[in-house]
């Protein structure tokens, strides 16, 4: 199945699953593509504050999930923010690894809020807000995800930051990235 997908680029930043890819030729232009981004926004960076982009990017990306179809940053540049989005566009038969999904359940601190979201283009489906703890128990971090089954095809999008009060500035960005996915005849 072919998508696209709309999303507001000063909240969302691409994360390649290799290099080279059809925007960067190494993971070093990626990241310097990143921080001009924010430079943009903010001015120039210290040292610190970019070695703390690059730490976050690189995590992230270490952090994708194999078979996804495509995963985003979250990264706005006017909230102090960030997360992360794994998107999986595809068919119930194709294999993807959730296990890492449910290597977390041990971790859920409360049972997940589960709701009917709908866009027009997606049609009816369900957003779950989770929370779950660090695995040391030292805090708890949100997470919701959400979705879909149109014509056979499945659509699933996991938005994770790192705190409660983050993952809840997050929730409407996600909102408005899982709207913006059109699924192609």
């Amino acid at each position: 199945m072919k998508y696209t997908i709309e999303y507001d680029s000063a909240a969302w930043f691409p994360v390649p699953e290799s290099f080279p890819d059809d925007t960067w030729v190494t993971e070093g232009a990626w990241l310097d593509s990143l921080v001009a981004d924010f430079e943009a926004d903010l001015g120039n960076l210290t040292d610190d504050a970019r070695a703390a982009v690059h730490e976050f990017a690189i995590g992230a990306r270490g952090a994708r999930v194999a078979g996804t179809s495509q995963t985003l940053l979250f990264c706005p540049r006017t909230l102090p923010v960030l997360g992360m989005a794994s998107i999986y566009v595809g068919t119930p038969d194709d294999v993807i690894d959730l296990d890492h999904e449910a290597s977390a359940d041990h971790l859920a601190q409360l049972p997940p809020l589960i709701e009917d979201f709908a866009t027009d283009n997606l049609g009816a489906g369900r957003r779950a807000a989770v929370v779950i703890g660090a695995s040391d128990g030292s805090s708890a971090a949100g997470r919701y995800n959400y979705a879909f089954n149109r014509d056979g095809c499945v659509v699933t999008v996991s938005g994770t930051a790192d705190g409660l009060q983050d993952a809840a500035l997050m929730q409407p960005f996600l909102d408005g990235l899982v709207r913006g996915i059109r699924l192609e005849p």
